[in-house]
């Protein structure tokens, strides 16, 4: 198991990390198992265009919502090395939650963004009879935002805590916005029409159909650049090898895009970069 590679060596993680927040993030897709770094995407430059339709109800940057709140054990983990987190949603009277709806495929999607929005992961993790959600991961020395996106009796609920591990941080500047991402031999262009997001992905010139994910063609995620606002968002629809999706974003700002499509049983993860004026 490996961590991520430092690309700028900041010094020791401490009173400059509520000015700074950056870090770096090393985690597995389902499992929680550390994954090694991939390669920044090449990235082909367009300039930002306005999105009339934008969302005003910011999620993801709080801890209770809806009459519910997520408790958390610890914040704090030991920076590269294997640990669990243990998390519980509990309602109004301080109970755990343990009903559920399934979204997705599952029933709980935990979703974690480095400070500087350069790595994120897509975890699901394990309900234990008390309530306690439960999974494993591996930070490089950083901040982080977690997000617990969950539905029960029907409502949707983003609720966010921030995780730290001490040590040396990693900068990374925000990528400009970007017509087109390559991963893992696919290259992944974004059409963009107000808030109607098409992605389609190319091998070479042929386009490839994503295999379904999570029950759809992708599954798409969205984090505003400082306060790391959340927005989750389902594809609306397909065309040959392109799904389109409606992003409905809390307000103006930068956002970091984090595309999952499955190609050849591999899933692979597309960031785009994405400005709201």
């Amino acid at each position: 198991m490996r961590e991520l590679p430092p690309v700028v060596r900041l010094g020791l993680f401490g009173a400059g990390l509520a000015a700074v927040l950056v870090g770096s993030l090393s985690l597995g897709r389902a499992t929680g198992d550390v994954a090694a770094a991939e390669p920044a995407p090449q990235q082909h430059v367009e300039q930002a265009r306005d999105a009339p339709v934008v969302d005003d109800a910011v999620t993801g940057t709080s801890l209770s919502a809806g009459g519910l709140r997520l408790d958390v054990g610890t914040t704090s983990f030991p920076a590269s090395q294997a640990t669990t987190l243990d998390f519980r949603i509990l309602d109004g009277d301080g109970v755990p939650v343990t009903d559920f709806d399934v979204e997705q495929g599952k029933r709980m999607h935990l979703v974690l963004v480095s400070r500087d929005l350069s790595r994120h992961a897509h975890l699901h993790p394990e309900l234990g009879a008390d309530g306690t959600w439960s999974t494993r991961l591996t930070l490089a020395p950083g901040a982080y935002r977690a997000v617990a996106d969950f539905s029960t009796g029907g409502e949707r609920r983003s609720l966010g805590v921030d995780l730290a591990a001490p040590g040396e941080l990693e900068l990374t500047s925000l990528p400009a916005p970007a017509s087109s991402v390559t991963v893992d031999g696919l290259r992944v262009e974004l059409e963009r029409a107000g808030n109607l997001l098409s992605f389609t992905a190319f091998r070479g010139d042929e386009p490839v159909v994503p295999e379904p994910y999570l029950g759809a063609r992708g599954h798409l995620v969205a984090f505003r650049a400082g306060d790391l606002a959340y927005a989750h968002v389902h594809p609306s629809g397909e065309s040959g090898a392109t799904t389109s999706y409606v992003a409905e974003l809390p307000g103006a700002g930068r956002y970091r895009l984090f595309l999952e499509l499955q190609v050849d049983g591999r899933v692979r993860t597309a960031p785009f970069t994405l400005e709201l004026s």
